[in-house]
């Protein structure tokens, strides 16, 4: 299927917000905007805590196969993991700027 083009600009702030809902749905949002939903085949289990998060680069493969090539260059301001989907209107605002939480 067709790799996912979302509006970025250069040299500027970018908000990211992924959610996954209990029933398999994945959506992303790029500065608050809803640009991809996919549903999964299956239920999803819960997380293995003892795996590894990567932020910044492409994984080839768990935890490893880094090609530098592939690295996300920039600056992280805040990142935040929640143990509940928030609202559109919550990551719009959150985005935006108009909303601050802290989980």
């Amino acid at each position: 299927h067709t790799p996912l083009q979302p509006p970025l600009q250069l040299f500027s702030w970018i908000h990211f917000c992924h959610t996954v809902s209990n029933n398999a749905l994945y959506t992303l949002y790029v500065n608050g905007k809803k640009v991809l939903d996919i549903q999964y085949a299956e239920e999803l289990q819960p997380l293995n805590m003892s795996g590894l998060l990567i932020i910044g680069q492409d994984q080839d493969f768990y935890g490893g196969g880094y090609d530098k090539t592939q690295g996300i260059r920039g600056y992280i301001t805040q990142f935040n993991i929640w143990e509940n989907n928030l609202q559109p209107t919550e990551i719009e605002n959150i985005s935006s700027g108009d909303l601050i939480m802290y989980g």
